[in-house]
């Protein structure tokens, strides 16, 4: 059985820095879906930063694209986007979303070159195996704190 990874997100900088990355890569909820999900504000637009190609993109099956996934980033999304998100009392944005297989490293690294102003703390867990995998990008560099999964 593949394992479900829950990946949470602390992101730190300035207001307009964090503005700058929710606009980027976050789509914000209307007032009708943020009553079906109270719990997100925001939308992980993953997609946009892990690019697939445009044959498996509009494919249209959910197993083919997962397999895909797998096979070539060692991790898959799964269909629903299930982000849950908040602000922080700090000023920092929290988000968390669930991938299957392992933590999205590629994903994490690119979101810290491309943002390297802001400082970033990941933390993945596997359930039910229990690997941890937790990195600090800051500088433009994802550097592993701890590293279960190897």
């Amino acid at each position: 059985m593949t394992d479900c990874i829950m990946n949470h997100v602390i992101v730190e900088g300035t207001s307009h820095q964090i503005d700058h990355l929710l606009a980027a890569h976050f789509r914000k909820l209307s007032d009708a879906e943020r009553l079906r999900r109270p719990f997100a504000e925001y939308e992980f637009l993953w997609h946009e930063i892990a690019t697939l190609p445009t044959s498996v993109a509009e494919a249209g099956d959910i197993s083919a694209l997962q397999n895909w996934q797998l096979e070539n980033w060692e991790y898959a999304f799964l269909p629903q986007n299930e982000t849950e998100s908040s602000f922080g009392q700090n000023g920092s944005y929290n988000f968390r979303f669930p991938t299957i297989g392992s933590e999205p490293r590629p994903l994490f690294e690119a979101l810290v070159e491309k943002f390297p102003d802001l400082k970033f703390n990941f933390a993945s867990i596997s359930m039910p195996n229990f690997c941890v995998f937790m990195g600090v990008g800051n500088h433009g560099q994802l550097t592993c704190v701890d590293d279960e999964y190897n």
